[in-house]
């Protein structure tokens, strides 16, 4: 059984998992891997998350700032993916979409063991993006006993993921219909599933799966943009879309001659739009406290002020 606790004194929230042999024993999630606690076990009720429940948190108003405005870099974006997990996972939130926009590279797979099949293959930037991303997502549980699985579309896109990823040579990696044959047999439940970037077919066996399994399953759809899917029937969009909490979103919208544009969100803070205006960082224009619809996001950008002009606007005219 997962269960979701918070450490007091801990730096960060952490996973997890109670080993049913050891009724003491609880093994953690966190960046340097798994610790086995002894003796009297931890509380198993989360500390209430300070944005929850109207508390007052101290912190900068630069990192304040930072926290609702998209990464500027790489790093930055597996650093708020990470923390955004966390968080989430801590606040007893077992399903839960990361989104980042289409073709993010991360630029595992080049420079790993896989790189000769990495430069054959035939994908496309959003497929081997979301592949590389669930592998970010995949390592987080390295060194824990929580039984892990990674989910993709098809078979050919497992025996892929499985070549390349050879120093994850015991990671389970499930294509739909092997998801499906898993939850009739005897074999240990999964503790958390990671959906790559999964397909109609891939949805109804992650809500079959989900479904068994309840809340002591974690889900994590990575790139799944539920909001452009058409749905074949009301119950699996109702599931999904009402069900999953946008834990990470960064889209970036059309440029419309309002500036760059973005929606961003990492939990627990809220939806923000953001415009980039020439060098400096993005700016927020607009948050919600919800995933707006596209209507009334249209409307924000629709009524937003001109971007100002700043010393470098007008350069180009001069050459």
């Amino acid at each position: 059984m997962v269960c979701f606790v918070f450490y007091p004194g801990a730096a960060s929230a952490q996973l997890s998992t109670r080993c049913p042999r050891h009724a003491s024993e609880f093994v953690c999630l966190s960046s340097g891997g798994s610790k086995a606690l002894r003796g009297r076990a931890p509380p198993t009720l989360p500390r209430p998350h300070p944005s929850r429940h109207g508390a007052k948190v101290r912190i900068s108003a630069a990192k304040a700032d930072a926290e609702v405005r998209p990464p500027g870099s790489v790093g930055r974006t597996v650093k708020d993916m990470k923390e955004a997990i966390q968080a989430a996972l801590s606040s007893r939130l077992s399903r839960v979409d990361i989104q980042l926009p289409p073709g993010t590279s991360f630029g595992l797979e080049a420079n790993a063991s896989g790189a000769a099949l990495y430069a054959s293959e035939s994908l496309s930037s959003e497929e081997r993006s979301s592949r590389e991303c669930a592998r970010l997502v995949l390592e987080m549980f390295a060194g824990t006993e929580l039984n892990t699985a990674v989910i993709f579309n098809d078979a050919s896109a497992t025996t892929a993921a499985r070549a390349m990823w050879l120093e994850h040579g015991d990671a389970t990696l499930l294509d739909a219909k092997a998801l499906a044959k898993r939850s009739k047999s005897p074999e240990k439940p999964l503790d958390v599933m990671i959906c790559v970037a999964p397909r109609i077919r891939a949805l109804m066996q992650i809500k079959s799966a989900s479904e068994e399994a309840g809340d002591r399953m974690a889900v994590i759809l990575i790139n799944a943009r539920l909001e452009s899917i058409r749905w074949p029937n009301a119950p699996l969009a109702e599931f999904f879309l009402g069900g999953f909490e946008n834990v990470l979103l960064y889209d970036v919208l059309e440029d419309d001659g309002s500036g760059k544009l973005s929606l961003y969100r990492k939990f627990p803070a809220k939806f923000t739009l953001c415009r980039k205006e020439g060098l400096g960082a993005p700016k927020v224009v607009h948050s919600w406290d919800r995933r707006p619809e596209a209507a009334e996001l249209q409307t924000v950008v629709r009524n937003l002020p001109a971007p100002a002009k700043g010393l470098f606007s007008g350069l180009p005219k001069l050459f």
